[in-house]
């Protein structure tokens, strides 16, 4: 969208300029239009009278004010005069003086600061966002915060900032946050910041008197504020992906924070602790009461151990009544201290609350949950290597209805033989889109063997999307026979399998029948694989025909035993195979034939070729080329020879690649390699190598030497 308000076609000129009135529109946002220029196109006038809030974020092309001098230079010109560029969306002296709520990026602050406008002009704007300062170098201008002496709430979103109060607010700085009347602080996508405020730096009454502060995704704090900080008017405090944070505030900074009623820490992966425990306070006996806290949510916390970590720390919670732990499966125990929360009664385990749990107390409450490993449920992203203690159970003591959300699995850095994949897992697993298997030096099979009830229970990993196998030098089949409809792969859309050196096939025929939606395929550095596709245990397994209807990317890399991309007779039918690469094959017998083009290297001697037709692009790498050899490509864009070694058959290394309609031709050639290039006829050649050596020879021309 270029505009909000299109112009009419009229054969006949119009020589008033259009008026337009919103006398009820209060609010108004434009968000992530990239491509609006304006309200409308030829010179016109915009009221909105009525208009509280204006809200513009993430269009680029759009100028939402007039300067003060623009303005002037308006009024100056004919009032029939068509503007040569984009009409800004108002004129700032004429909106801004009845907002409440107003959105405003650097070059706004540059303007305001630049102009000289009254200061009864902002008195009735409660509420700033400051976004889009991407220049790191700036700090935040406190200075403009005393042109709004009744702001109540300031934003930031998506800036630079690296510290909120550098070392040194002195002067006319120290003067406005001492006179603030901010009571709501919220900081979103700041993603260079660092400190909230500086260890040095002295507290000042800007954060002192916060009532409300709000942190989103920061993730380059690593707390929230340093020990000499305090908060004694905070009552909320919320933090909500923060993925550098290890704890938020010491013990010193939680001793001011008697008037918080309520905390809420969600989906910030690294946070250990809520409260750690100050250097001077480390051996020491403390306390801590936060008299008026009464709801605590620790969400989505995969590092969380506890809520203090110090044994030497007492914690007590007067009016704590609502306590929400869902998804923290490290969390042992809520404290190392004593605990005092009288008018607790209950532990929810969502924020639905229809699921809690009571053991007298809240310290034996977080340890039962943790040694029946609740916390897992629910998880959505799971990495087994961070969980040693579910890696032990794993195969046959897992809390399998815990993983029904499941979207993402990484099975990594196991020691045991069996499969990745338990078989009482796999009817769990209806929402898992991604499965990464990687590092297991033992893992011989991907998913188990054991299939009790196969009749009544079938289609399992229907929404896999991704299958990624990577280090696996045990792995011996990916798919056993299972019965059939057991495993649903019909949404599989990538797989790949890296470094698996004692696989000797990737597909049965009746796998590759379940493989409609598969776009892209890797194989590299499977040293023992014969071929792709093998025929099946089986008769019923031996197709003639195989289509991967979806198939446009196959990558085939340093697997030298390779010869055959199916074994025994039929076809392999690809209908759109735009990109192929074949890496580093020596005797390889390959062909994939498609409604719109094929591609063969075949040979026993290291000879390869590849044909299409009307295909994208095809990477022909690392293959050693006799004189047979033979490119015939009809291409639309490029193709690529990469890591061309001299052909084995002539002594001299020659061989005739005919491009057809190719429009250019890359040799990119490894460090040591000789080469002799000539061009007869068409375009040009391209060559380089590790180097940086590089070149172009045009038509009748020859290059000749080492990289």
């Amino acid at each position: 969208m270029e505009e909000v308000v299109a112009k009419e076609e009229r054969v006949e000129a119009i020589t008033i300029n259009p008026k337009f009135v919103f006398r009820g529109l209060k609010t108004l946002v434009l968000r992530q239009l990239e491509e609006l220029r304006c309200f409308y196109s030829e010179k016109h006038s915009l009221e909105c009278t009525q208009l509280k809030t204006l809200r513009v974020y993430g269009c680029k092309k759009l100028k939402t004010f007039n300067s003060e001098s623009q303005e002037i230079l308006m009024d100056g010109q004919e009032s029939q005069l068509k503007i040569q560029v984009p009409q800004p969306l108002f004129a700032f002296r004429e909106i801004v003086g009845n907002l409440e709520q107003l959105a405003l990026n650097n070059e706004d602050i540059a303007m305001i600061q630049q102009s000289h406008f009254p200061i009864d002009l902002f008195f009735k704007l409660k509420i700033l966002l400051l976004q889009s300062f991407y220049d790191a170098s700036v700090n935040l201008p406190f200075n403009i915060l005393q042109k709004f002496p009744n702001l109540e709430k300031l934003v930031l979103s998506d800036c630079y900032f690296r510290e909120l109060l550098p070392h040194g607010v002195v002067g006319e700085d120290a003067g406005v946050l001492l006179q603030s009347q901010i009571r709501f602080l919220k900081l979103d996508f700041l993603r260079n910041i660092r400190h909230i405020w500086n260890q040095d730096c002295q507290p000042v009454p800007f954060l002192q008197n916060l009532e409300t502060l709000e942190i989103w995704s920061c993730d380059g704090l690593t707390n929230l504020a340093p020990s000499s900080a305090t908060f004694k008017n905070l009552t909320i405090l919320i933090v909500w992906k923060c993925q550098g944070l290890l704890s938020l505030i010491s013990s010193s900074t939680a001793k001011s924070m008697g008037n918080l009623t309520t905390m809420i820490v969600r989906e910030s992966h690294k946070v250990e602790e809520i409260v750690s425990n100050d250097r001077n306070d480390s051996q020491s006996q403390s306390e801590i009461v936060l008299w008026k806290l009464r709801t605590l949510k620790l969400l989505c916390l995969k590092s969380l151990s506890s809520f203090c970590s110090s044994a030497n720390c007492t914690l007590k919670f007067p009016s704590l009544e609502e306590v929400i732990v869902t998804q923290c499966p490290k969390m042992k125990i809520f404290s190392q201290g004593a605990i005092s929360a009288p008018k607790l009664k209950r532990v929810n385990l969502t924020e639905e609350r229809d699921k809690w749990r009571w053991i007298g107390n809240l310290n034996s409450t977080i340890i039962q949950l943790y040694t029946e490993k609740v916390g897992f449920s629910g998880l959505q992203h799971l990495e087994l290597s961070q969980f040693p203690e579910l890696k032990a159970v794993w195969q046959d003591k897992l809390p399998f209805n815990f993983f029904h959300n499941l979207s993402r699995l990484v099975v990594d850095e196991c020691m045991f033989p069996s499969s990745s994949v338990p078989s009482g897992l796999l009817p769990i697993l209806n929402n898992l889109d991604k499965l990464e298997v990687r590092n297991c030096d033992f893992m011989k099979e991907v998913f188990g063997t054991e299939w009790e009830n196969a009749n009544s229970v079938v289609g399992h990993l229907s929404k896999l999307n991704e299958l990624d196998l990577i280090n696996l030098p045990m792995l011996r089949r990916l798919w056993i026979e299972v019965p059939n409809g057991i495993l649903d792969l019909r949404n599989l859309k990538l797989l790949k399998i890296h470094n698996c050196s004692s696989l000797r096939n990737i597909f049965t025929p009746t796998i590759c029948s379940r493989l409609e939606q598969l776009q892209v395929l890797e194989v590299k550095s499977c040293a023992m694989v014969k071929a792709i596709i093998t025929e099946g245990v089986a008769k019923e397994e031996s197709m003639e025909e195989i289509i991967f209807p979806l198939l446009n990317s196959i990558t085939l890399e340093s697997s030298p035993n390779l010869i055959n991309f199916k074994s025994g007779s039929g076809t392999v039918d690809v209908a759109q195979p735009q990109e192929v690469w074949v890496v580093r094959l020596f005797g390889v017998s390959v062909r994939i034939e498609g409604g719109v083009g094929s591609v063969e290297c075949c040979g026993t001697d290291g000879t390869g070729w590849a044909s299409g037709c009307a295909m994208g692009s095809v990477f022909v790498a690392g293959c050693a080329m006799s004189e047979c050899g033979r490119l015939n490509p009809v291409l639309d864009r490029v193709m690529y020879l990469r890591g061309f070694d001299p052909p084995q058959k002539s002594p001299r290394g020659q061989g005739n690649f005919d491009t057809w309609d190719a429009i250019d031709v890359c040799f990119l050639l490894e460090e040591g390699v000789e080469a002799e290039v000539a061009v007869e006829g068409g375009g040009g050649v391209s060559y380089g190598g590790e180097l940086g050596l590089g070149g172009r020879i045009d038509n009748g021309e020859t290059w000749r030497g080492e990289v």
